[in-house]
C-alpha cells in the first residue's frame, strides 16, 4: 500500500520533488516502517538463535531417551 502511494505520488508530482510534502510525508513513513521491520527481523533471527540452542540441550537427553525405548519394546519380544 505505502508502496503504491509512493508511486502514485512521483507519477503525479510536477516540478521538485522536495516541494510535494505529501511525498516527503509518504517516504518519510516509508523509512519508519522498513526500520520497525528490520528491527523485527533481528529480533527474530535472536530467538530463532535462542530457540536453536534450546533445542541442542535437549538432544542428549533425547537420545537416551529413545534407546531406552527401543530397549524396551525389545524386551517385550524376549521370553516373557
Amino acid at each position: 500500500e505505502l508502496e503504491d502511494r509512493i508511486l502514485q505520488l512521483l507519477s503525479e508530482s510536477s516540478g521538485s520533488l522536495l516541494d510535494d510534502a505529501s511525498l516527503v510525508e509518504t517516504l518519510q513513513r516509508s523509512k519508519v516502517t522498513a526500520e520497525e521491520v528490520t528491527a523485527d527481523l533481528e529480533e527474530a533471527a535472536r530467538t530463532e538463535a535462542e530457540i536453536n540452542s534450546a533445542r541442542e540441550a535437549y538432544r542428549p537427553a533425547a537420545i537416551r531417551a529413545s534407546l531406552v525405548y527401543f530397549v524396551l519394546f525389545d524386551l517385550s519380544r524376549v521370553d516373557p
